[in-house]
């Protein structure tokens, strides 16, 4: 059973220790208790569980209006939609100006087919709260159902007055992608500094297929709310879709910096809710800080996912590693003690798999990986100890035997590529190059490494090879663009050359070593 569900002992201990407080106290407690059950069922969609605590929080406390509104919502989400009705009415017999509630059970008419009712609950929504933006919607929905298209716009009008945002949204969720844009053009009409509004036609934009005016779009709406989240998220995930990666993580590293600036805000409405006493929306505030929390998870997610592709494994496991503090997540964990091991940091690798291993201690696969590890480690440690002095061939041995430990260890097949290359057997260095790219396709180093093996060997194109596929791991990858423009422009091929270098000098305009070489080959043309 999971964690955040309280055993049946558990609660019988609870509610009988309620039950000693006085009766006016305990009672009301133990319909809270049975109440926050029921919610932690509904957020799991287990219907037929939300009704028993529910009945149970009743059976405490007949008068908890949020018990009765989650009766009526689970109701209505079972379609017994004249048990939901009975269930918002009961609601209202004892708290008759929750706007809420009101509108609520104007769905459920509407549901039921009953429109004349469900418009008067809509009227009474918006009497008591003429904020009620979603009771104006629900009310044109209904005058539309009735053929009335002239009160269908009216109802549509008010919604415009109150938020004009909020047409573009509901039609981007629907995808009539044409609506939404005609009500993006009223809404920025009426605002056009409408954050919300921008935001939400950059969806649009990027659902119709133009990535450039969304990222307008995204931009606009940040321009316009520097802390807006969403936006910020969007705007980076859409740069990593259209391959500008650097853009991407540059925007990604923007959103963890307005992310605690977000918090704040919403900080700062929890104390000014709370000290007002409104405790409903606080509870709502406090579910916008789980919501920037899994923003900032998500967030450090694709920046690793980023990482990773480019080959940049160690940026990779510095965003995993800030992942791995704020979550117990196994998959987390199981990934970073992945590239830990990519990385050849063994006892990295194997502390992580031993948190694994508390959590689930009779894992087979955790323990069998943990065996090998820490054979590899051992065969890995020594060897590098024999390279240290200088003992090349004692070093290979025991790297062979790592890696026939770990045959999937890319790290491995590298560093034993590297010691055959300094003992001169470039044959097999080759070989173990070709293995650790075959394991690990984004592994940079390995590329460049094989590159510079068939430089030397004369094999030109092979090399060219190599550094094409690192450029197609990270086109602004500046050393493997300078290595091919000196390629080519050691085989005399200046044109291409220079391309590579006016490429390395637009990427990085500082760089002076690119400068130097263009200039000589401009001076080489001259004469």
């Amino acid at each position: 059973m999971k964690k955040y569900i309280i055993s049946v002992l558990g609660w019988l201990i609870i509610v009988s220790a309620i039950l000693l407080l006085p009766a006016q106290l305990s009672r009301p407690l133990a319909g809270d208790y049975f109440l926050q059950q029921a919610e932690v069922y509904h957020s799991k969609q287990e219907t037929e569980n939300v009704l028993t605590q529910l009945k149970k929080s009743l059976f405490f406390n007949p008068h908890n209006l949020d018990a009765l509104f989650l009766l009526g919502k689970a109701y209505q989400e079972m379609q017994v939609y004249p048990k939901a009705i009975l269930a918002y009415k009961k609601a209202l017999s004892l708290y008759p100006y929750s706007a809420i509630v009101w509108n609520n059970l104007g769905t459920a008419y509407i549901q039921a087919g009953n429109l004349n009712e469900a418009i008067a609950s809509f009227r009474k929504t918006v009497k008591i709260d003429d904020n009620s933006t979603g009771a104006y919607y629900n009310l044109s929905l209904v005058y539309e159902r009735r053929g009335d298209i002239k009160m269908k716009e009216e109802a549509l009008d008010e919604v415009r007055k109150r938020d004009p945002a909020f047409l573009v949204d509901i039609y981007l969720a629907k995808g009539n992608y044409d609506e939404g844009s005609l009500e993006y053009h009223r809404a920025v009409r009426l605002n056009p500094d409408n954050a919300e509004a921008h935001y939400k036609f950059g969806e649009i934009l990027e659902k119709q297929g133009k990535p450039d005016e969304a990222i307008n779009m995204y931009k606009r709406a940040l321009s316009l709310r520097p802390d807006y989240v969403e936006a910020s998220a969007s705007l980076a995930s859409l740069y990593k879709k259209s391959e500008r990666l650097d853009a991407a993580i540059s925007e990604y590293k923007h959103t963890l910096e307005i992310i605690p600036r977000a918090m704040d805000k919403v900080y700062d409405r929890i104390s000014f809710y709370s000290d007002l006493g409104i405790h409903k929306q606080v509870l709502q505030e406090y579910e916008k800080i789980d919501g920037l929390q899994q923003a900032k998870q998500e967030t450090l997610k694709e920046l690793a996912a980023i990482f990773r592709r480019k080959g940049l494994k160690n940026k990779a496991i510095e965003e995993y590693e800030k992942l791995a503090k704020l979550s117990s997540d196994d998959e987390i964990h199981q990934s970073l003690a992945a590239l830990y091991e990519e990385e050849g940091r063994f006892k990295e690798a194997i502390a992580e798999y031993k948190q694994l291993l508390k959590i689930s201690p009779q894992d087979e696969n955790i323990i069998n990986t943990l065996r090998r590890l820490e054979k590899t480690q051992a065969h890995a440690a020594l060897a590098a100890i024999y390279q240290k002095e200088g003992l090349k061939n004692r070093a290979i041995e025991e790297y062979e035997q790592a890696a026939a430990a770990s045959p999937g260890g890319s790290f491995l097949y590298f560093a034993l590529a590297s010691l055959y290359g300094e003992t001169g057997e470039k044959d097999k260095a080759l070989t173990f190059y070709r293995k650790a790219v075959e394991i690990d396709p984004v592994y940079r180093e390995a590329h460049l490494a094989l590159a510079q093996a068939f430089r030397e060997s004369g094999r030109f194109k092979d090399a060219e090879s190599e550094y094409i596929k690192v450029l197609k791991i990270n086109p602004e990858d500046i050393q493997a663009r300078l290595s091919l423009g000196l390629l080519f422009e050691g085989q005399g091929l200046y044109g291409q050359a220079l391309n590579e270098y006016e490429e390395v000098v637009r990427l990085d305009p500082a760089n002076q070593e690119a400068k130097i070489l263009i200039q000589a080959i401009k001076d080489k043309a001259v004469k």
